[in-house]
């Protein structure tokens, strides 16, 4: 699925094509956002990079040093 998100840093609009459907995405979401599950635990499918743009936007961590 396609996820668009803007950046807490730059502020920017970024997207990033990630390797889930739209409800196993709603379903691990909401696991972590109400705290049930760190992000790790909650999307094991998603590599760090992957997560750090789910909880931040942020998608390229070396372009922002």
């Amino acid at each position: 699925m396609k996820l668009t998100r803007k950046s807490m840093l730059s502020g920017e609009e970024g997207s990033f094509d990630l390797p889930i459907s739209e409800e196993e995405f709603a379903k691990c979401f909401h696991l972590w956002k109400i705290g049930e599950e760190l992000i790790e635990d909650a999307f094991p499918m998603l590599n760090e990079e992957q997560r750090d743009f789910v909880m931040m936007g942020i998608k390229d961590w070396e372009g922002l040093a």
